[in-house]
């Protein structure tokens, strides 16, 4: 496989991946729906568990995380909105989502707008903030996926040259 192969399926797979993410997003949605009306007791599981494992050869623990995804998203517009434009991936997203809140999102998506994943998560430890991924710890397989290369024109956030969403970032100041 040439060089050329290699970078076609490189971009095949992150728009695949990309797709990904968002269908993460409105699986959680759905989901939320469907707890929300009840539904899964409607269709005669005891649990959304029950349901996610039956209806779709999922854990319990994958439905709950993308509710808690599209839960979380549902309180952060600009959040949701950079994501759904695929200027975050799902691994920068998910970490932003659970330490951000409505009144200090802008300012956190600004601050790690250079940022990678990794760089993200030692400026939250930085500052004191816990970056455990609770899922990654209690399964092994979580919402978070890692970007294995760090080629200068690749990022956690796509394909993109350097400033818009890799490396040499700085710490919001709060």
């Amino acid at each position: 496989m040439g060089l050329l192969d290699v970078a076609a399926v490189d971009r095949e797979l992150f728009r695949l991946a990309r797709s990904s993410g968002k269908l993460a997003l409105r699986i959680g949605e759905a989901l939320l729906r469907l707890e929300a009306r009840g539904g899964h007791e409607a269709l005669g599981f005891s649990s959304l568990a029950s349901w996610a494992f039956e209806r779709c050869s999922r854990s319990g623990r994958w439905a709950a995380d993308r509710r808690e995804l599209a839960r979380r998203l549902s309180e952060l517009p600009a959040m949701r909105a950079a994501f759904e434009r695929g200027e975050l991936s799902l691994s920068m997203v998910d970490l932003l989502s659970r330490h951000a809140t409505a009144d200090d999102e802008a300012e956190r998506l600004e601050a790690t707008r250079n940022m990678t994943v990794r760089e993200v998560r030692a400026a939250l430890r930085e500052k004191g903030e816990s970056t455990e991924d609770t899922t990654q710890s209690r399964n092994g397989c979580g919402l978070l996926a890692r970007p294995l290369r760090r080629d200068p024109g690749y990022s956690s956030v796509g394909p993109f040259p350097r400033g818009n969403g890799v490396g040499g970032g700085r710490a919001w100041a709060g």
